[in-house]
């Protein structure tokens, strides 16, 4: 049986909350929203198809590296398995004096970010992939993030819109691109907290094996 990605299964959720930052803007904009005409597309079925294409393209315009910088801001090592070691230290879940005896060449790894993610992904987080706990963390991480990406994206696309064509600051104006802005840190938030969470966790279940 065929399996469905994390990315994949998170499509509903990113398109829900692609359209919760469209309508949050165009209410601030107007100061009130006509349901009726939301309804109407709605229930044709091509608005939810339409929303869910163009979520999923935007989703992917930006590279995975610039989406992981954005959200722990680091140009480089930006994972937060690049330093699960000094994340776990600070996890009440985790036994640290037992996660140093399993993990091979401690010292040599606490000093190398690009061999301790390798090394995190390959020994701790592969074996442990479909755990429920791991892959709902993980899929709260992919979420978060995308929609940070689609945020950005759609504040880029807003800006320029607005400086090269003012007459569209009658649908979303300035106050929509605040709200836009908003979103955007909120989810990368959201992003960052997951996916430090996400690592950790997968610790946390490595050690319980």
């Amino acid at each position: 049986m065929a399996v469905i990605s994390l990315k994949a299964q998170n499509l509903a959720s990113l398109s829900a909350l692609a359209l919760l930052q469209l309508l949050a803007g165009y209410f601030v904009t107007q100061g009130k929203i006509d349901l009726s005409q939301f309804k109407s597309l709605a229930s044709t079925g091509g608005a939810a198809l339409a929303l869910s294409v163009v979520t999923a393209w935007f989703s992917y315009l930006l590279p995975t590296d610039i989406k992981n910088s954005l959200v722990f801001l680091r140009l480089k090592c930006a994972l937060p398995g690049h330093r699960f070691l000094k994340l776990s230290r600070s996890d009440s879940r985790i036994d640290f004096e037992l996660l140093k005896h399993r993990v091979a060449d401690f010292d040599a790894l606490d000093n190398n970010p690009l061999r301790q993610n390798q090394y995190w992904y390959k020994e701790i987080y592969r074996p442990i992939a479909n755990e429920l706990e791991v892959a709902s963390v993980h899929k709260s991480y992919l979420l978060y993030r995308d929609a940070a990406a689609i945020s950005l994206i759609c504040i880029i696309i807003l800006g320029g819109t607005l400086i090269l064509s003012p007459s569209i600051a009658g649908l979303i104006n300035q106050k929509g691109l605040i709200i836009f802005t908003l979103f955007f840190i909120g989810f990368v938030v959201a992003a960052n907290s997951t996916g430090r969470r996400f690592v950790t966790t997968s610790v946390a279940i490595y050690l319980s094996k």
